[in-house]
């Protein structure tokens, strides 16, 4: 969430600062409810900020990867598509194969990338939230020490209030960077 009680731009400007602390190693968890908002934190950072920390970035989403290639936020081939339609033009992950999107993932955290999580919502109502929080806890073990970090980007509101903060569990939250 952006910090309250001050204007979007310096709420904007805050937040950004906050994001390009994120240190390799680590997992974090951004409570952001608007995507479009959290892909713009994302790409600033990209820009200006993570390119001594990783060797690259990694976006896995539910928006298509050329929207946001023709939006100039991500290139399309840095961007993995969470979809149960497979599109050839596309590299697509079935939100229902959460070995494949894992699998996908170690390679990012081996490829030294700083990852990016949006969708996890879509994730639970294929799997339930106890597959979501196993795929992320699984993820938390080989990220550890790694010179990778995963943000994870979720609405609070789309989980119960126990569900909320198991999910934050053994990550960071990016507002109290």
């Amino acid at each position: 969430m952006k910090p309250k009680k001050i204007d979007e731009e310096t709420g904007y400007g805050i937040l950004l600062e906050k994001m390009r602390k994120i240190e390799p190693g680590s997992m974090y968890a951004l409570e952001e409810p608007n995507r479009e908002y959290a892909f713009k934190l994302l790409n600033d950072c990209v820009k200006n900020g993570y390119r001594k920390k990783f060797s690259g970035h990694r976006v896995y989403t539910r928006m298509k990867p050329s929207i946001l290639s023709e939006l100039n936020i991500f290139k399309k081939e840095d961007t993995r598509w969470f979809t149960s339609n497979l599109d050839k033009n596309e590299t697509c992950l079935n939100p229902t194969d959460l070995p494949k999107i894992s699998s996908s993932m170690l390679e990012d955290i081996k490829g030294k990338r700083a990852i990016f999580v949006e969708g996890v919502e879509y994730i639970a109502c294929h799997n339930g939230f106890d597959a979501l929080l196993r795929l992320k806890e699984y993820i938390y073990d080989h990220i550890s020490g790694s010179a990778a970090a995963v943000i994870w980007n979720y609405d609070p509101l789309a989980f119960d209030q126990s569900h909320a903060r198991l999910f934050k569990k053994n990550s960071t939250d990016v507002l109290e960077l």
